[in-house]
């Protein structure tokens, strides 16, 4: 037999899905034969092979339950997926009985039966999966937390590199943490609404008495972390649940603006020669991008030698998701024109692929910056400055020169409000803009 046709009998013209059962595991079976014997109720192969799938992935999960008897609460959670996992297979959703018993038909039930009735070798597991012989197993935050990463956001965490990815983790992690720190480690079915409005209390607590720390934004990002790996939690498994969370939010975030450079400060700091030229090589680069480009310091730090499109009528770099390298959000996703110094400092690293010191080190990249801000004083310690200072600054300057909002969103990696048709504007366009805007610079700041 072909191993993609494993456990496959035609009877009758029916797959059927026969199997024998591992011999330290037989003892748990009725059956002398020790071997399992279902119709997969179709004649179709490639439908029998994909119930098969489901069918044998139960029962491995099961048998590896029965070898963790020793273990009661590995066995348990095995056994629980194995029984949902086989009454999938079997095209039935899974209930436990306290919930299929009380509520159901009878013809529901007499279905089930049927479905059951005949079964030797493998009555057990059938009899768990469509009768709904296990309860659930106490599933805490951290418990769906794992479930989110290795199952729901897998491929979003594995696209990230190790540093957006432990970011991530960090963040959601720190509300778990804090979580249980107030309440306890309570399975997720325990967490009701009056504890989350306990949490929601929490923080308006520390608001109200001042905490410098916390500001109605942060404390929102931690209940809504949690929101959200409930809700997420929930719709992996299809289950509809009311989110104990939902509601409770601050409308106060009390988020602080940061002040732009302005055009003259620019020219003054960071387009003659002086004191900014002290700055390693790397970073006083990616500062000079960022003054003709109003990009993020972490998109920039990140660019490859292939997002360098310097060949071109109109040169440009391209901010997009790709391996290894994930955006902020979707709307990040953009090209941008480049013009004068930002031009001249994408011709020298293009061919050093960028900034590959950087690239893994973001935080530190920031951190470097503004510490080297404040030590040569380039700004008054209280003034609400800093790098980032200089995205608000180039949306203030295509402001002055009277760029639609739109395209300043499209610039600057924010959302635009409507339904998006095609690309936005054309790359001639965006470069005439960019143009548009270009600071005249000493080119001995490109100096090494």
């Amino acid at each position: 037999m072909r191993e993609e046709d494993r456990y496959l009998q035609l009877r009758g013209g029916r797959w059927h899905y026969v199997r024998r059962v591992p011999i330290d595991v037989a003892h748990h079976y009725s059956d002398a034969s020790c071997t399992i014997r279902k119709s997969l109720k179709t004649d179709d192969l490639a439908e029998a092979r994909i119930r098969r799938d489901a069918l044998e992935e139960a029962d491995n999960a099961y048998w590896v339950s029965l070898r963790l008897d020793g273990k009661a609460s590995d066995a348990t959670e095995r056994r629980y997926e194995a029984a949902v996992k086989r009454a999938a297979a079997l095209s039935y959703r899974y209930a436990p009985a306290s919930d299929l018993l009380p509520g159901a038909e009878i013809n529901q039930l007499i279905e089930r039966l049927k479905v059951i009735g005949g079964e030797k070798g493998a009555e057990r597991a059938v009899n768990t999966a469509l009768l709904g012989r296990l309860d659930r197993p106490p599933v805490t935050l951290q418990d769906a937390f794992q479930v989110i990463c290795d199952e729901v956001h897998a491929d979003y965490l594995n696209a990230k590199d190790e540093e957006g990815r432990t970011d991530w983790l960090k963040g959601k992690q720190r509300s778990i943490d804090l979580f249980v720190s107030l309440y306890g480690d309570k399975p997720i079915d325990e967490i009701d609404r009056e504890t989350a409005r306990k949490f929601f209390n929490y923080w308006k607590e520390r608001i109200t008495k001042g905490d410098e720390t916390v500001t109605g934004g942060y404390a929102n990002r931690h209940i809504g972390n949690l929101r959200k790996l409930l809700s997420d939690y929930w719709a992996h498994l299809g289950e509809d649940h009311e989110n104990p969370f939902d509601g409770f939010s601050f409308l106060n975030k009390r988020k602080s603006k940061r002040r732009p450079f302005s055009e003259e400060e620019i020219k003054a700091l960071f387009l003659k020669p002086g004191k900014f030229c002290d700055l390693n090589r790397e970073a006083r680069f990616i500062i000079l991008m960022m003054v003709e480009t109003g990009a993020r310091l972490s998109e920039l730090a990140t660019l490859r030698k292939q997002d360098f499109i310097l060949d071109h009528d109109y040169p440009h770099v391209l901010i997009e998701e790709r391996d290894g390298r994930s955006v902020k959000t979707d709307n990040s996703n953009r090209i941008m024109p480049l013009v004068g110094v930002a031009l001249e400092v994408a011709k020298v690293v293009a061919n050093e692929d960028g900034f590959p010191h950087y690239r893994t080190r973001r935080k530190t990249l920031s951190s470097t910056v503004n510490k080297f801000f404040r030590d040569h004083k380039f700004f008054p310690a209280d003034s609400g400055k800093s790098a980032y200072s200089l995205r608000h600054s180039y949306e203030d300057r295509m402001k002055e020169a009277d760029i639609d909002v739109e395209m300043r969103k499209y610039l600057l990696g924010h959302s635009i409000d409507r339904q998006e048709y095609g690309e936005y504007a054309s790359i001639k366009k965006k470069w005439q803009i960019a143009k548009k805007l270009e600071l005249p610079f000493d080119g001995a700041v490109l100096a090494v």
